[in-house]
């Protein structure tokens, strides 16, 4: 690891911080898009939109602890960033571990009940389904409430649905805390290093 000199770890934190920065504005903005469409778990979602806001503080402050080399934000950026790891950590392998899980029609037929109208019928149009469930679907696919050619009932749609949002996620959501820690670990690299343009009585 003698290549990674004090600029060179400097510049890859950089980089790094400003790659966290975007993933963050991803993650905001999926997850408030995927919350008003108000079709997958909210408590997940809530998750994911506080994980972004809150790589996005801990990014800001790594990029500035990485230009300055300040030792106090580099150490909360450290502390912050390994914070971040494990909520994404989890999240993530909640996200995977969620679409094995065959029993999801609870929560769907909650998520159903809570759409309004005008979202139902969108969710109809989209997937040219009617009603939740087979039952439902069978008493009304010949009423007006269903859209023309209605193949079947929403939830089949509505579980691959849930279900590729979810894999998306996970993977991405656990790929990326990978990189919280490969941040953490050269953060504490970086943080023990000397400027060579600085004086040696002012290091630490």
């Amino acid at each position: 690891m003698v290549f990674l000199g004090f600029y060179c770890v400097k510049r890859i934190l950089l980089a790094l911080n400003a790659l966290l920065i975007l993933f963050s504005l991803v993650l905001i903005s999926t997850g408030i898009y995927a919350k008003t469409n108000s079709i997958e778990s909210n408590g997940i979602l809530s998750g994911i939109i506080f994980c972004g806001f809150f790589l996005l503080f801990i990014s800001s402050v790594g990029l500035i602890g990485t230009s300055k080399h300040h030792q106090v934000l580099l150490f909360f950026y450290m502390l912050l960033l390994s914070i971040c790891f494990l909520v994404q950590f989890i999240i993530a392998c909640v996200c995977l571990g969620f679409i094995s899980v065959n029993s999801k029609y609870d929560l769907l037929s909650h998520s159903w009940n809570n759409m309004n109208n005008l979202q139902k019928v969108e969710i109809q149009q989209k997937y040219a389904c009617c009603q939740f469930d087979e039952e439902s679907f069978e008493k009304n696919k010949n009423s007006s409430e269903c859209p023309d050619k209605a193949n079947g009932p929403c939830y089949e749609y509505l579980r691959e649905s849930v279900k590729n949002g979810l894999r998306t996620t996970g993977v991405v959501a656990l790929i990326f805390s990978f990189t919280n820690l490969l941040g953490v670990w050269l953060a504490i690299r970086y943080r023990n290093q000397r400027d060579p343009k600085c004086n040696p009585n002012e290091f630490l």
